[in-house]
């Protein structure tokens, strides 16, 4: 596995989905917006990979296009293990469920709906300290308000 100042270069994917796997292109993908039963917004996040063991850290980044700060908390780490919230697949690892990307500064849909952002997933090896990263754009839509 080359690495280049920490970072891995393995095979990551960034998906969705509440019950199971959707796949996103790299451009163009909706995701959509949930509003939670706790008053906060939030949309599901999924992720595959090969090249790391089963304990892997997992953080969410997602920040609009046209530049400015995350719309939501990127020091929010979640540590993922065999059985303990990744499964095994055919290729490598999957999470068991989708992760809650939670969007702590907005405060109504129409901060986000309709709007571009860079979706980045950022996992570290825990025995290493290895990183890899992946990303989406996407456009953020509430088709089931």
């Amino acid at each position: 596995m080359a690495t280049v100042d920490g970072f891995a270069a393995i095979a990551l994917e960034l998906g969705t989905g509440q019950t199971s796997w959707e796949t996103l292109p790299p451009y163009g993908a909706t995701v959509e917006l949930i509003h939670g039963p706790q008053g906060g917004y939030h949309f599901w996040g999924r992720y595959r990979f090969n090249g790391f063991p089963p304990d892997v850290s997992v953080s969410f980044v997602v920040t609009p296009i046209e530049g400015g700060d995350a719309i939501n908390d990127p020091t929010n780490r979640v540590h993922r293990l065999d059985q303990r919230g990744l499964v095994r697949t055919d290729s490598g690892w999957e999470c068991a469920f989708p992760e809650l990307v939670i969007l702590t500064t907005i405060h109504a849909p129409s901060d986000v709906v309709g709007r571009r952002f860079r979706w980045q997933i950022l996992m570290q090896n825990t025995a290493t300290h290895q990183y890899a990263t992946a990303e989406r754009e996407i456009t953020i839509v509430d088709n089931d308000p």
